[in-house]
């Protein structure tokens, strides 16, 4: 079994959210409306899937040393992340 090193975002800020809203074009509110995350029973302002997404990604091709390593990648969200959340991308090749 091999251990991929690990991709750290130290913190999830709102300024990243809404850069990566402007990028996509991404107008859902969900991403920057305290009151309606509240409204919705949410923790906070959700981060973006595609976001997350690459963060993974990020480990995958410095672990591989090139995006083209990457064949095929499928993911699923168990939760949200949010401003001031750490993240980390862990991954281990069992076969």
């Amino acid at each position: 079994m091999t251990t991929i090193p690990p991709f750290v975002v130290p913190e999830v800020r709102i300024e990243d959210i809404v850069a990566v809203m402007d990028v996509m074009g991404d107008m859902n509110p969900v991403h920057v409306d305290e009151e309606l995350v509240a409204e919705l029973g949410l923790r906070g302002r959700v981060n973006q899937g595609p976001a997350n997404i690459a963060y993974v990604m990020n480990m995958l091709i410095a672990w591989a040393g090139s995006p083209q390593a990457i064949r095929r990648i499928q993911m699923r969200f168990h939760s949200i992340s949010c401003p001031g959340d750490r993240l980390e991308a862990r991954g281990k090749v069992v076969e």
